[in-house]
């Protein structure tokens, strides 16, 4: 649980766009070595479709969702292809699938455990907005979002959306689940 308090503190400065004094910033940059990062991986991660903060938060969330997904997958079918690959007539049944999860459950923790905090400081991005001279509002993220109340920012709801999904799921999921 510390890590994870770490690794969001690292983004408070980000999200509600603060000066730290230099002492606190320096000790929240030895935290962010910890922190994972997919955009700082150094990918360009336009080349895969994730340029804009909205496809970037998208990704953020549901990846882990889906290597979850195919971590699960491959404990409960590792008997089965085993046995066929063995050519055992009765790989079929082979199964024990209560087994197979409460092995894939370590894996499936250290997984959690790595993207709460990139999945919880980016969903909070969202909601960090600059107001500018004109009156107009852009998310510091990604300043293509118009973050004020208009037709033009159907795109900072989508976003919106998504960090709230993000929140419930996150934050506020892992722990209840």
């Amino acid at each position: 649980m510390r890590r994870h308090i770490d690794q969001v503190v690292t983004r408070i400065s980000e999200v509600y766009d603060c000066n730290m004094p230099p002492k606190v910033q320096r000790v929240l940059e030895m935290f962010d070595l910890v922190n994972i990062n997919v955009a700082a991986l150094g990918l360009p991660l336009q080349c895969i479709g994730l340029g804009g903060f909205e496809e970037h938060l998208a990704f953020t969330m549901f990846a882990p969702v889906v290597i979850a997904a195919t971590v699960l997958l491959g404990f409960l079918a590792s008997p089965f292809v085993a046995g066929i690959c063995a050519r055992d007539s009765g790989w079929y049944r082979r199964g024990r699938p209560k087994k197979r999860l409460l092995a894939a459950l370590p894996w499936l923790l250290l997984l959690s455990f790595l993207v709460f905090p990139m999945v919880t400081s980016t969903a909070f991005l969202a909601f960090s907005c600059e107001e500018f001279d004109n009156g107009r509002s852009y998310l510091r993220a990604d300043y293509a979002i118009e973050c004020s109340n208009t037709e033009a920012s159907g795109s900072y709801k989508r976003v919106e959306l998504l960090a709230w999904l993000g929140i419930l799921l996150y934050p506020v999921g892992r722990p209840v689940g």
